[in-house]
């Protein structure tokens, strides 16, 4: 990791201290203040996070799956005005245009590692400018360029952690996917917490808002009773909904619950195999300001 100084060290270090320090009940504000910290490391004009689950790869049209049958579960915009995403989620709903987006695909062909990539890293100049998205939406969103990271949280989930630049800001560099390939090494844990909150380390069904609620709230210190008058439901209805999660993530008890969120033996997820194209966790040599991390 040549490419970042002491000071950027510094503040991947802090970062990550802050990330750990929060409770964990406030995961969503949590990603919030890391996406903040993301965007301002590497001049981001804004992000989102895709969380991701692979099912049986599928035959589409009588060829097989672009995409290895890894698909988008849920987005989490980060700094896009409201307009720019009801505009990209009404043009990826038509036709599943993901499908035919080369970046999509070859961010896809990576998956099973920790990863971070410069788009030209993944896909040429030439075929970039061809692909419908970029003709088609990227001018009215204002995107001149993005960066990508992505963090495997089991064998059928990910996390992935997109940046975007808008005209004028210029390309994002080396320096730029190496910051965030420290960012994503170091967070991974809370990263893989993210997933799991939403139901998506078995990949088979999105929790309900209601149900996410409950988890987040689980994953912390507050006992069953106080998380019922948190969210203004009697003990028993509380109770219902967390036996109904529980089986739904194919879980027992509140013990493997908070096992599966976090980063402790029996928890994390199995180191991957390095990645084919772009930068690889398995390359970094953190210096001793961030060598605890």
């Amino acid at each position: 990791m040549d490419s970042l100084d002491a000071g950027q060290w510094r503040m991947i270090a802090d970062v990550v201290a802050e990330v750990a320090g929060r409770p964990a009940e406030e995961l969503d504000d949590t990603l919030a203040a890391l996406l903040d910290a993301i965007c301002e490391g590497t001049h981001s004009q804004r992000a989102f996070v895709v969380l991701a689950s692979r099912a049986a790869p599928c035959e589409i049209t009588g060829t097989p799956d672009p995409l290895g049958g890894w698909r988008p579960r849920q987005v989490i915009h980060h700094r896009a005005p409201e307009e720019h995403i009801a505009l990209s989620r009404a043009y990826f709903s038509q036709a599943r245009a993901y499908m035919t987006d080369p970046h999509t695909q070859a961010v896809a062909g990576t998956s099973g590692s920790y990863r971070a990539f410069l788009r030209r890293e993944l896909v040429d100049d030439r075929t970039w400018e061809r692909a419908p998205q970029v003709a088609e939406l990227w001018p009215a969103l204002g995107i001149a360029d993005r960066l990508m990271g992505a963090a495997s949280a089991s064998p059928r989930a990910e996390v992935l952690v997109c940046l975007d630049r808008g005209r004028g800001d210029g390309r994002f560099r080396e320096t730029d996917r190496d910051w965030l390939a420290a960012i994503i090494q170091r967070t991974s844990w809370f990263l893989r917490r993210v997933v799991w909150s939403h139901g998506l380390m078995t990949a088979d069904a999105l929790l309900s808002p209601r149900e996410r609620e409950l988890v987040v709230r689980l994953l912390g210190k507050m006992s069953e009773k106080q998380i019922a008058a948190e969210l203004g439901l009697t003990t028993g209805t509380a109770h219902q909904y967390i036996v109904a999660i529980y089986r739904k993530l194919g879980i027992q008890s509140r013990a493997e619950l908070m096992a599966g969120g976090s980063d402790a033996p029996g928890g994390a997820a199995k180191a991957p195999a390095r990645p084919r194209h772009g930068l690889s966790f398995f390359a970094l040599r953190p210096t001793r300001s961030a060598s605890t991390y």
